[in-house]
């Protein structure tokens, strides 16, 4: 079972880095579900309706036999409790409102008590039985949102709990909201209550209304639709999320995360699959649980049992030098890389522009040289060619170096590679250029050799890519974008470490956008030596054979 701080950043440093980076970016969010509860006593979803069809009023035992959703019976019941308020109200509830009023306030008084019958008031025994929430109630303090699918006010009673003294003096340290108007909040420690809140004292002031009943589930799933809960896709969608305790069974909330995986493709969420102490899962269940969630709802899946959620709580809120030392123990990286180039007009730009929640690194740093537009083949003076090419060299030197000083955890997506100039290169001429290149983006002395990563190379058809270039008023060909793309593939060989092909070839920006989000979040992480590749082409070692050559060569 995986549960220390070691196995937990050995399984998951990928995930644990960028999670940490959109926490220290203010872009983090966690997301509650019931299964943070069942360890203080509070009852599942079936448990509670089982124990309010127990109530006397209700009395509504034999209808819990019966056939039908959780919802509806819940539904079934509220109509029993309804009926048996209707045969014995006092006087004076003749008019609609004020009755409306009383059912509606009995009726969340069964609840309520139905909710918090096993869950202890004392606040020491309340923290005796936490598992793992003590572990989030920093980051909790440290965001702007927190989410939190249940009724209850547990979350709220520990946050006060654990104030400082200084703290206590001058702030209650959260505030509750069950609007979706969250944005008028501008506030860290905002926990909004989707479904409703009920907390433990009435005098805390509970919701007017709590999403209990199929008529209400219906209407929150219709008001998701309509843009109601505009504000809460906002969060998704700009945020990193990490969910915990969610069975995904919530008709709103499955609604929200596919909306945002057919929009966002590039954008991905966390999602913890819960395991009990004793349960084992082997890797094939594993490969299909995560893919499901992963090809449904953009949803990075961890598999943790109650020991490994609190452990990942403690990394996700340590120091930064904690969290390296415990990479550097077992040998893992902070940083990510991963490199996306390919030939002119293959849409590199377009797609980095799909992973926000990502470090992006632009394509150059400065407006580029004149004649760029151009295939090297259409351009006439060779003085033009060599300014272009010490530009690009320049340009590099700049890039490699902010990438090599900036070397911090997370995960950057860079626009083009440090070696695509040898595309635009002359065959005869890729020693010489690999000599100019090494010398010039990486001089003898520096510390800063070319930047490792994974490398993403996008294959796209010819003809396409001209029509493409046509529109943007580049000066190229279909056939000089199929000979420069064939000697990316040498540059960039598929067979050598830490290099994907991917074929873009009848697919949408979305399919491409989701098949490079794959291979960020969910694929192992190989790195391509490009200092190394570099020297090789230095070397000859690594030389293009290609049926077309430059110029008047055969």
């Amino acid at each position: 079972m995986v549960t220390g701080k070691c196995e937990i950043m050995h399984q998951y440093s990928r995930a644990i880095m960028h999670m940490r980076e959109q926490k220290n970016l203010q872009r983090f969010g966690l997301i509650f579900g019931a299964g943070i509860g069942r360890d203080f006593g509070f009852p599942s979803w079936w448990g509670l309706v089982k124990r309010i069809a127990e109530d006397k009023i209700v009395s509504g035992g034999k209808l819990i036999q019966g056939i039908g959703t959780k919802t509806s019976i819940s539904q079934l019941l509220f109509q029993n409790y309804k009926s048996q308020v209707m045969n014995s109200i006092p006087n004076g509830f003749d008019e609609y409102n004020k009755l409306n009023s009383y059912i509606q306030s009995g009726w969340h008084r069964v609840i309520h008590d139905a909710l918090y019958k096993d869950v202890p008031e004392n606040i020491l025994e309340l923290k005796k039985l936490d598992p793992y929430l003590k572990d989030y109630l920093s980051i909790i303090k440290q965001t702007k949102l927190t989410i939190n699918y249940n009724f209850d006010d547990t979350l709220e009673t520990l946050l006060s709990d654990s104030r400082l003294l200084k703290e206590i003096e001058i702030t209650r340290g959260f505030r509750t909201v069950w609007s979706a108007d969250v944005q008028l909040y501008p506030q860290n420690a905002v926990i909004y209550h989707p479904n409703g809140y009920l907390p433990r004292g009435f005098s805390d002031k509970p919701s007017d209304d709590l999403i209990f009943l199929e008529g209400a589930f219906g209407d929150q799933l219709i008001e998701s639709v309509s843009g109601h809960y505009n504000t809460l896709s906002y969060h998704f969608s700009q945020n990193t999320c990490l969910f915990i305790g969610m069975s995904l069974e919530d008709s709103t909330l499955k609604h929200l995360l596919r909306k945002n995986a057919i929009l966002r493709p590039g954008h991905v969420h966390y999602y913890i699959h819960f395991l009990h102490d004793n349960e084992v899962i082997d890797s094939e269940q594993k490969r299909a649980i995560r893919s499901a969630n992963f090809e449904v709802y953009n949803l990075v899946t961890l598999f943790l049992n109650r020991k490994g959620i609190s452990t990942l709580g403690q990394l996700l809120s340590s120091s930064d030098e904690e969290v390296e030392l415990i990479a550097d123990e077992v040998d893992v990286p902070t940083t990510y890389r991963f490199f996306l180039t390919g030939s002119v007009c293959v849409g590199k730009t377009t797609l980095v522009s799909n992973f926000r929640s990502l470090r992006t690194h632009d394509e150059w740093l400065e407006k580029r040289e004149a004649e760029m537009h151009k295939d090297p083949e259409n351009v006439q003076a060779d003085s033009i060619i060599r300014r272009i090419d010490e530009w690009v060299a320049q340009q590099w030197r700049r890039k490699n170096f902010i990438l090599y000083q900036a070397k911090r955890p997370g995960i950057d997506i860079i626009d083009r590679c440090s070696l695509d100039a040898f595309a635009f290169t002359p065959k005869n001429q890729w020693r010489e250029k690999a000599v100019f290149t090494r010398k010039t983006i990486t001089p003898q002395k520096s510390k800063a050799k070319l930047a490792k990563g994974e490398i993403i190379l996008l294959l796209g058809e010819p003809k396409v890519m001209a029509i493409r270039a046509m529109k943007l008023q580049k000066d190229v060909t279909a056939e000089q974008l199929a000979y420069r793309q064939e000697l990316l593939r040498v540059v960039y060989d598929k067979d050598a470490e830490g290099i994907i092909e991917l074929d873009t070839r009848e697919k949408s920006i979305q399919q491409i956008a989701k098949e490079i989000c794959r291979i960020i979040h969910i694929n192992e992480y190989k790195e391509c030596d490009l200092q190394g590749r570099l020297e090789k082409i230095e070397r000859g070692d690594i030389f293009p054979i290609l049926k077309k050559e430059e110029g008047s060569e055969n």
